[in-house]
């Protein structure tokens, strides 16, 4: 191999190299800004409100997949920030939140994001979730479903309860305080309009008397085409979740 030779062949493994490390973060700061784009343009088009930052619904994120039921490093929050605001853990990100109003329910959506490590110092792989927050006039106890793929470790599980509905059992798991809470909350109207709705998980949550919806995948958040039709799904289980507890 001539000394010239060598050289190119050197350069182009350098080159490669560079590429490698470079262009994925640009793909993906691409493919983000494009998503804020297109979300920001369904947001004006419906005469909704389009916030790029997720501080507001930080206070949500706790109680969601990934999240391991803290949103900030507690040491540190205790030692330096008691008084501080809400802030996430380094490996979760809230973004594109939207205050929306769907069949004359007001609700927010917003993206979120969970790293979880592979293995331990292999890297880590993203949870994606698109959530759906809406509020009900009570919630008297928290329960949640949520499907099968999504990961359970250190996520406040309760006790988990089959509803006896083979469809849903076979699609989601479920957990809460008790059985009687849980056939209270998820009734049989609730079941069949989660299974069809779209959505991978359901949560009441009465420490803001809400109901938290999200999808999740390993490669996306909901597609942007999918919001507003989402959004409509959504109201109908609020609708169908606002009968619990009452008198």
């Amino acid at each position: 191999m001539s000394p010239l030779l060598g050289k190119i062949i050197g350069l182009g493994f350098v080159l490669l190299l560079l590429a490698a490390v470079a262009v994925p973060p640009i793909v993906r700061r691409t493919r983000r800004n494009a998503r804020s784009g297109a979300l920001a343009k369904l947001a004006a088009e419906q005469g909704w409100t389009y916030v790029a930052a997720g501080d507001a619904v930080l206070p949500l994120v706790r109680w969601l997949p990934g999240s391991y039921g803290r949103v900030v490093d507690q040491i540190t929050d205790k030692l330096l920030r008691m008084d501080g605001p809400t802030r996430l853990r380094v490996t979760s990100a809230a973004a594109n939140v939207i205050e929306a109003n769907a069949d004359g329910r007001d609700l927010q959506i917003f993206d979120w994001v969970a790293f979880h490590a592979v293995r331990k110092g292999t890297g880590s792989v993203p949870h994606m979730h698109t959530v759906w927050a809406i509020e009900l006039p009570r919630v008297p106890f928290w329960l949640q479903a949520a499907s099968m793929a999504q990961r359970w470790d250190e996520w406040q599980p309760g006790t988990w309860f089959a509803t006896g509905d083979a469809d849903f059992d076979r699609r989601f798991r479920v957990s809460g305080d008790d059985a009687a809470r849980m056939r209270a909350g998820l009734t049989t109207e609730t079941r069949r309009l989660l299974l069809d709705s779209g959505f991978d998980g359901w949560r009441l949550e009465p420490e803001f008397r809400m109901l938290l919806l999200w999808t999740y995948s390993l490669r996306r958040h909901a597609p942007v085409e999918q919001i507003v039709e989402l959004s409509h799904r959504a109201v109908r289980l609020a609708a169908a979740a606002s009968t619990v507890g009452a008198a």
